[in-house]
């Protein structure tokens, strides 16, 4: 009688917080880590940007040798679904993204994954089996897909990632010698610790420090390298060393809940320090924009 009673309850409590809010939010999270690679066939892109339909041919079928990179990235995406109780109904959504991937098996059955949140999975006979309402956030999707997209799909217009971010448009920043590519989204705030540059967005800051030639002897014959290992060791960050990706000398360091990507760049008269913040959490979501507005760095 008494688990009666606390079921009971629990349903009254469950409607009256519906009611007195007018719906709950409930969210589950998934990755797409399971997918039985031995089975696997082909994997296609589709482009479904403007008016575009899985009625025409895709775009563009992986490489042999691109399968597992592909899935392996794939894996790490954070999708998430929404399921929105309320008194009326609501209808879950049925939107693709701009770009979709059609996971092939040898047995004539395929799975449909987007950013959209949809995605179905249909027989040897193009009949629904399965199907979700997970998506994941759309500048994450784009930017992986066109990964292993030719430039020529693409769209010569739309080979930088950075003319698509759903989080701002495009805007150029600059403080005395330095400019860099970063969205609308940020602002230009006051810096309190001495930085010649502060520019703040609701989920990534970017400060800017620069060194002249002047300051120290000898400075101007310094090697990145050589500049990233001492900017290592006046910080303090004992164990760490400088790493080096396309060009680009960094450092990454982190401090309970922030992640902290420190590049470096030498101009003519100045060595410049900028540095990328974000939450712990997010690091996956923002990782590889980070690497993006570092490369859109210049110095004078």
């Amino acid at each position: 009688m008494k688990k009666c009673k606390l079921i009971l309850a629990v349903i009254l409590l469950f409607f009256t917080l519906i009611s007195l809010s007018g719906c709950i939010i409930l969210t589950f999270d998934k990755y797409y880590d399971d997918i039985d690679r031995d089975k696997l066939s082909s994997i296609e892109i589709y482009d479904l940007r403007g008016d575009r339909t899985f009625a025409e041919p895709s775009v563009y079928t992986l490489k042999e040798e691109q399968t597992d990179a592909f899935l392996d990235d794939l894996a790490k995406i954070h999708f998430e679904d929404m399921m929105i109780i309320t008194i009326a109904a609501v209808d879950p959504s049925f939107q693709w993204g701009d770009w979709a991937a059609r996971i092939n098996y040898t047995d004539g059955t395929y799975m449909l994954i987007s950013s959209g949140g949809y995605g179905e999975t249909r027989d040897a006979n193009d009949k629904v089996i399965d199907s979700n309402h997970y998506g994941c956030e759309e500048y994450v999707w784009n930017n992986f897909v066109k990964t292993y997209l030719p430039g020529e799909i693409i769209g010569q217009s739309e080979q930088d990632p950075l003319k698509e971010l759903v989080i701002g448009k495009p805007k150029n920043f600059s403080s005395d010698g330095i400019t860099l590519l970063l969205t609308d989204r940020f602002d230009v705030k006051e810096s309190e610790r001495g930085f010649d540059a502060y520019y703040s967005a609701p989920f990534c800051g970017v400060v800017v420090l620069k060194e002249e030639f002047t300051l120290e002897e000898g400075l101007a014959e310094k090697s990145l390298q050589s500049y990233v290992e001492g900017v290592i060791e006046n910080n303090g960050h004992t164990g760490l060393t400088p790493i080096e990706k396309d060009g680009l000398w960094y450092y990454v360091s982190e401090k309970q809940d922030t992640y902290s990507y420190s590049f470096s760049y030498k101009g003519s008269d100045a060595f410049y320090i900028v540095q990328f913040l974000c939450f712990k959490k997010d690091i996956a979501k923002y990782e590889n924009l980070i690497f993006l507005w570092a490369e859109s760095v210049e110095v004078s």
